[in-house]
């Protein structure tokens, strides 16, 4: 920590630049901590708050969960079944729509029945991807999934288009 320390305190109030035996005194009077939270590159001063340090870290909790809260990088997934009808499928992808326009990701999955072929799963999801190009555009590619002997999935991330 420098000598000279640009200080604010518990209330958001700029105290000016103090030597730092005045910072740290005022800080001891006030029974809380001094916390640097910047400093200049050349080291010749720093900025300091006077403010408990566990309210301080609380606090830098808080603003990086809402920061990364609001990222528009949600995924959510969505599911389709093999046998979905043109009315289900235009319902579900309005809903997906609406969560596409308030920022976020969607994936797509088109989850098959035991007595569907792939060649059929691949024309529903046509249908749906059909639909969905109105308004989506795909981030990833296709993925088919056939390790199970018993599923067939096709799944897709997809955004909206700007």
């Amino acid at each position: 920590m420098s000598e000279k320390i640009q200080t604010i305190d518990e209330g958001g109030n700029n105290l000016g630049v103090l030597a730092r035996s005045e910072a740290l005194n005022i800080a001891k009077d006030r029974g809380l901590d001094l916390i640097q939270v910047s400093s200049s590159a050349d080291g010749s001063y720093c900025t300091c708050i006077i403010q408990s340090l566990s309210k301080y870290k609380y606090e830098k909790q808080k603003k990086l969960k809402k920061a990364s809260g609001s990222s528009s990088s949600k995924q959510k997934e969505w599911w389709f079944k093999s046998n979905i009808q043109d009315r289900d499928i235009k319902v579900k992808l309005e809903k997906v729509r609406e969560y596409l326009e308030k920022g976020g990701i969607v994936k797509i999955v088109l989850k098959a029945s035991r007595k569907v072929s792939l060649s059929e799963l691949k024309a529903t999801f046509d249908k749906i991807r059909e639909k969905y190009s109105e308004f989506a555009k795909e981030v990833g590619q296709v993925k088919t999934d056939q390790e199970n002997i018993n599923v067939n999935d096709i799944s897709v991330l997809i955004k909206l288009k700007k």
